[in-house]
C-alpha cells in the first residue's frame, strides 16, 4: 500500500512539474500586430488566440512542445519549443494565395469576422488604403444595404442644416438615430463623420444590436475603429495627397502618424495630426430680376416658364406671371454690408470650400500581460466657407441668390477616453470604458427668398424701407439669414465582463451601461431692416399694437432656445451554449431604463401669441431580447438562424407655433402638434451562412432577413416649414446581403457585394399621407459593388498593384406621393473609381481617379434651417470627377 502510495505522488509530481505556461507575441514581417491567431499545441486539441496586443499565453503539459501558429492569409508556422524557452516573438510571413481574415469585436470579444453568426462588414486599414476611403461617402456605397441620406433628424435633436443632415439607414431602417455610430467603444451622433485617420478598421454589424450596443441601433451599427499604441515597435508614416477636381480647383491633404514604445513591451505613445483642404464647386451668381416663382433661374432676366406670382391686385391669389422681368432692390442692410454681395459684385466662384484639421493622442499603459490601460484624446473640426448643395437638380453647380449671404458651417468633435482591461486568464476579462464627446456645429443660411415665398407663398415684399406701398417698378427684397449653434455633450460610462473560452461550454458577456446627453442649441433669425420697414408700414396703415410687438421682440423675426437631455441605463448579458460540439445557442437580453427632458422657448415676431414654452419629461423601460442558433459545418463554413428585437427612443417634439401653423394643423384634424413621440421598436429574423472555400480563396457570406417595424416615427412636414414627429403604422421589410471575394490566382483579386430590400408601409397614416404598400422613405431597393485588384512582385521588398472599384445606389424617394412630388424621387447612381501603386518597404505611391464617370450622386433633399423658397429645392449631392497623386512614406 505505502509502495502504491509513493508511486502516486511520484506521478502526480512530475504531472505538476512538467506543466509549462508559454507566453508570446505575434506579428507580421513588418512587425504589424497580429490579433485573433491562432495558437495549438500540435497533437492536442489544446489551444488559444492572440489578443489585440498580438499577445498570447498557452499551458502545456510538456517541457517541449511544438506550437503551430496560424492565420488566415499568412503561412502557418511551426515552432519548436526547447526546455529553457517560456517566452517567444512569432512573425508570420503573409501567403499570397490566400485571402486576408480580419478580427473585429462585434460580439465585444475578440473573434475572426468569418466566426461571427451575424451579417458584418469589416473593411481593413490596408482596404480603406488601396480605395482611398478617407470619408463616410468612400466607404459606405461598398457595403450591401446600407446608404446615407441628408433627410435631417427629428422632434428636438440637431437634426437640419449641414452640419448634422446626415442619416445612415441599413436594411430599410432609414430615419434618426435608427443606426449607430461608434468611434471605438463610444457610440456618437451619426451625423459627426469623424475623418477617416490612423484606422485600423471599419465594422459594419447588419441588423439589430440591441442587447449589446443598446438604442438606436434598429438598423445595426458602424463601428470606426483607430490604432492603439504599440509598445514593441517605433514606427510611422507621413502622407500626402493631392487632386484636380472637375467644377472647382484642387483638393490636397497632409497627416502623419507616430508610434514610439517609452518603455519595450509596457508603455508605448501614439500620436497624429492632419490638415486637408477640399475645394469648392459651386458658384454663387446675382439674381439681378425678378421673373416670377420660383426664383433663382438664371439671374431673372430672361424667361421663366410656367412662372407663377401673388396677384398685384391683393386678392393673393396665384396667377401666371407674364410682365416684363422687375429690377430688383436690395433693402439696406447690416447683412448686405457684412455678409451679402459687395458693390459691383456679381459672382464668387467654388463658394463651398472646406478645411479640416486634427489631432490623435493616445498612450498605452501595459503593466503586465493581463493589463491594458489605454487614455485617447481625438479632436477634429470642419469648417466650410459655403453649403454643398444644388438647386433645382443634382449636377447644378450655379446658385443663383438675390442676397448673396455666405452660408458658413462649423462641426467640431472632441472625444477622450479611457480603456481598461484586465485579463483573468481562463476566467475571462474584465473591460472598463469611460469617455466624453463634445459637438459643436454652427450653421448659417441665407433665407433672404424664403422670407418672401414659401412652400405656397409666392408674394412680393409690399412695401419698401420707408413702410410706403410698393410699385411694382422695383421688387424689394430684404437679405436675411438663420443661423443655428448647437452643443452636444455625452458621458458614457461601460463595465463588462466577458468569458471566451473555447474549452468552456458556457461563455458570457455580460454588463452594465450608463450614458448622459446633453444637447443645447440655439436658433435665431434677425430681421432688423425687414422689421423696422414693416413697423413703419403698420404705422402707416393705423396699427400701432403691431408695432409695439415687433419693438418687444428687439426686430427678432424668429429665436429658438432649446436645452435637451437624455440620461439612459442598461443591463445587458449574452450567453452563449455550446449544446454540441457543432450547434451553439445565444441568449441575449438587455434591460434598458431612460429619461428624457425638453424645455424650449421660442421668440420673435413669429413666436408672438404662439411661443408657449415647451417643458416635457419622458420617461419609459423595457427589455431586449435576442435568440440566435450557429451550427459549424466544419472550420470552414458554418450556419445561424436569429430572432433580435430592436428599439428607438421616444422623445419631445419641438414648439409649433399655432399662430402661424393654425390651417396646416387643421387639416390633419389637430389643434396642435404632439407634445411628444413614443419609442418604436422591431423584430427582425435571419438566416445565414459564412463560408470559407478552396483552401482560403474563396470567402462567400449571405443572409436572409424579415423585418416586422412597429409605431415608426416618423417626420410630419407643414407647408409653414414647422415639423414634428409623431408614431405611425407599421412595415414589413424582407431582403438578402450577399458578400463574395476571392484569389482568383496569386496576383489576381476580386470581390463583390449585393443588397436587396423590399420596405414597405402596412398601415398607413393621414398625418403623412401615406398607404399601404408606399416606399419606406429615403431607401434604395438594390445596392451593389464590385472590385477587382491585380498586384505582383517587383523585388523582394517592391510591388504593383492596379484596382477598380465600382459602387450602385438604387433609386430612393423622399414622399408618399412620387406621382406628384417629383423632386423628392432620387435617381440611381454609379460610381467608378480606380487607383495604380507602388509599395516599398519606406514608400507608397498611387495615382487615382474618383467619379471617372463624373455622375453626380444624389443624397436627396435638404431639410432648411427657416423652409425652403417656393419651387427651390436644395440636394446634398456626391463631389465630381477628380484626379490625383498620393505618396507617404513610412518608417
Amino acid at each position: 500500500m505505502k509502495r502504491a502510495l509513493l508511486i502516486l505522488v511520484l506521478l502526480t509530481t512530475s504531472t505538476v512539474l512538467s506543466q509549462k505556461t508559454i507566453t508570446g507575441h505575434i506579428s507580421d514581417t513588418s512587425g504589424n500586430i497580429i490579433p485573433g491567431a491562432s495558437v495549438i499545441i500540435e497533437g492536442t486539441s489544446t489551444g488559444t488566440t492572440s489578443d489585440f496586443e498580438g499577445n498570447f499565453t498557452i499551458e502545456s503539459s510538456g517541457n517541449t512542445p511544438t506550437l503551430i501558429v496560424s492565420f488566415l492569409g499568412f503561412k502557418t508556422k511551426k515552432i519548436s519549443i526547447s526546455s529553457t524557452m517560456t517566452t517567444i516573438r512569432v512573425q508570420l510571413e503573409e501567403d499570397a494565395f490566400q485571402l486576408e481574415d480580419i478580427v473585429v469585436t462585434a460580439n465585444k470579444t475578440t473573434q475572426r469576422s468569418q466566426d461571427v453568426p451575424l451579417s458584418i462588414t469589416a473593411v481593413g486599414a490596408k482596404e480603406l488604403a488601396r480605395t482611398g476611403s478617407v470619408k463616410a461617402e468612400d466607404y459606405f456605397p461598398s457595403i450591401p444595404n446600407l446608404s446615407i441620406s441628408a433627410s435631417g433628424g427629428g422632434g428636438a435633436g440637431l437634426g437640419d442644416g449641414r452640419s448634422s443632415g446626415k442619416n445612415i439607414a441599413i436594411r430599410g431602417i432609414s430615419g434618426t438615430n435608427t443606426t449607430a455610430f461608434y468611434l471605438d467603444e463610444t457610440p456618437l451622433p451619426e451625423f459627426a463623420d469623424p475623418r477617416l485617420f490612423d484606422t485600423d478598421r471599419i465594422e459594419v454589424l447588419r441588423g439589430p444590436q440591441g442587447t449589446l450596443y443598446g438604442s438606436n441601433t434598429m438598423g445595426g451599427a458602424v463601428k470606426v475603429i483607430t490604432n492603439q499604441p504599440n509598445a514593441y515597435k517605433t514606427s510611422g508614416n507621413i502622407d500626402i495627397s493631392g487632386a484636380s477636381v472637375k467644377e472647382g480647383d484642387a483638393d490636397y491633404s497632409i497627416q502623419g502618424v507616430f508610434n514610439i514604445p517609452i518603455l519595450e513591451e509596457k508603455l508605448a505613445l501614439r500620436l497624429g495630426t492632419f490638415y486637408a483642404f477640399e475645394t469648392g464647386v459651386f458658384d454663387r451668381k446675382r439674381q439681378t430680376h425678378f421673373n416670377g416663382f420660383p426664383l433663382n433661374t438664371g439671374d431673372g432676366t430672361g424667361a421663366n416658364p410656367n412662372a407663377i406670382w401673388d396677384n398685384p391686385d391683393g386678392s393673393g391669389t396665384q396667377i401666371p406671371f407674364t410682365g416684363d422681368p422687375i429690377p430688383i432692390t436690395l433693402q439696406n442692410s447690416d447683412v448686405s454690408d457684412t455678409h451679402g454681395w459687395r458693390d459691383g459684385e456679381t459672382q464668387k466662384e467654388n463658394v463651398d470650400d472646406e478645411t479640416s484639421f486634427g489631432i490623435n493622442a493616445a498612450l498605452g499603459i501595459y503593466p503586465s500581460e493581463n493589463l491594458k490601460i489605454v487614455p485617447k484624446f481625438i479632436y477634429q473640426k470642419t469648417e466650410g466657407d459655403g453649403l454643398d448643395f444644388a438647386d433645382f437638380r443634382p449636377d447644378n453647380f450655379e446658385q443663383y441668390r438675390i442676397g448673396g449671404i455666405d452660408e458658413k458651417y462649423e462641426l467640431e468633435l472632441l472625444h477622450s477616453s479611457l480603456l481598461i482591461q484586465l485579463g483573468l486568464g481562463e476566467y475571462g476579462e474584465l473591460t472598463n470604458n469611460f469617455s466624453f464627446s463634445e459637438v459643436n456645429q454652427f450653421d448659417r443660411e441665407d433665407v433672404t427668398e424664403r422670407e418672401s415665398s414659401g412652400n405656397s407663398s409666392t408674394e412680393l415684399t409690399p412695401f419698401d424701407e420707408n413702410g410706403d406701398f410698393a410699385d411694382l417698378s422695383e421688387a424689394y427684397f430684404y437679405p436675411e439669414f438663420m443661423d443655428r449653434t448647437g452643443a452636444l455633450t455625452k458621458v458614457v460610462e461601460e463595465l463588462r465582463y466577458s468569458l471566451n473560452n473555447p474549452d468552456k461550454k458556457l461563455n458570457v458577456t455580460a454588463g452594465l451601461f450608463f450614458s448622459s446627453e446633453t444637447s443645447k442649441f440655439d436658433g435665431i433669425q434677425p430681421r432688423n431692416s425687414y422689421l423696422g420697414a414693416l413697423s413703419n408700414f403698420f404705422g402707416n396703415i393705423g396699427l400701432p399694437d403691431l408695432q409695439e410687438i415687433i419693438a418687444a421682440e428687439n426686430f427678432i423675426w424668429f429665436s429658438q432656445d432649446t436645452d435637451f437631455k437624455t440620461d439612459e441605463f442598461a443591463l445587458f448579458s449574452e450567453i452563449y451554449w455550446d449544446i454540441t460540439p457543432k450547434l451553439k445557442a445565444t441568449f441575449g437580453l438587455r434591460y434598458f431604463s431612460y429619461k428624457q427632458e425638453l424645455k424650449q422657448k421660442l421668440g420673435g415676431f413669429v413666436a408672438a401669441g404662439g411661443g408657449i414654452p415647451t417643458d416635457e419629461e419622458i420617461t419609459d423601460d423595457g427589455f431586449t431580447p435576442k435568440l440566435n442558433l450557429t451550427y459549424t459545418i466544419n472550420d470552414k463554413s458554418l450556419l445561424y438562424g436569429s430572432a433580435t428585437r430592436g428599439y428607438r427612443l421616444g422623445g419631445a417634439n419641438g414648439i409649433v407655433p399655432v399662430i402661424f401653423a393654425e390651417a396646416d394643423l387643421a387639416a390633419l384634424g389637430l389643434e396642435e402638434a404632439p407634445r411628444t413621440f413614443e419609442s418604436d421598436f422591431l423584430w427582425t429574423y435571419e438566416i445565414g451562412s459564412k463560408n470559407t472555400f478552396l483552401q482560403n480563396r474563396l470567402i462567400a457570406n449571405a443572409s436572409v432577413f424579415h423585418t416586422v417595424w412597429n409605431d415608426l416615427q416618423q417626420r410630419v412636414f407643414l407647408p409653414s416649414g414647422f415639423i414634428f414627429v409623431d408614431n405611425i403604422g407599421k412595415a414589413t421589410i424582407t431582403g438578402f446581403d450577399l458578400e463574395v471575394k476571392g484569389k482568383v490566382s496569386k496576383n489576381l483579386q476580386i470581390g463583390g457585394a449585393f443588397g436587396y430590400v423590399k420596405a414597405e408601409v402596412n398601415e398607413g397614416s393621414i398625418l403623412t399621407a401615406s398607404e399601404k404598400g408606399d416606399r419606406i422613405l429615403n431607401v434604395p431597393d438594390i445596392t451593389a459593388s464590385a472590385n477587382i485588384q491585380y498586384s505582383h512582385q517587383l523585388k523582394t521588398d517592391q510591388s504593383m498593384f492596379y484596382r477598380l472599384d465600382f459602387q450602385h445606389t438604387g433609386e430612393r424617394v423622399n414622399t408618399f406621393s412620387p406621382e406628384t412630388e417629383p423632386q423628392f424621387i432620387f435617381d440611381a447612381f454609379s460610381i467608378l473609381n480606380a487607383r495604380i501603386g507602388y509599395s516599398s518597404s519606406k514608400f507608397d505611391i498611387a495615382v487615382f481617379g474618383k467619379n471617372l464617370t463624373n455622375e453626380i450622386a444624389n443624397f436627396g433633399d435638404i431639410i432648411s434651417l427657416a423652409a425652403i423658397p417656393f419651387g427651390r429645392y436644395r440636394y446634398a449631392v456626391g463631389r465630381p470627377a477628380s484626379y490625383g497623386i498620393n505618396v507617404r512614406y513610412k518608417f
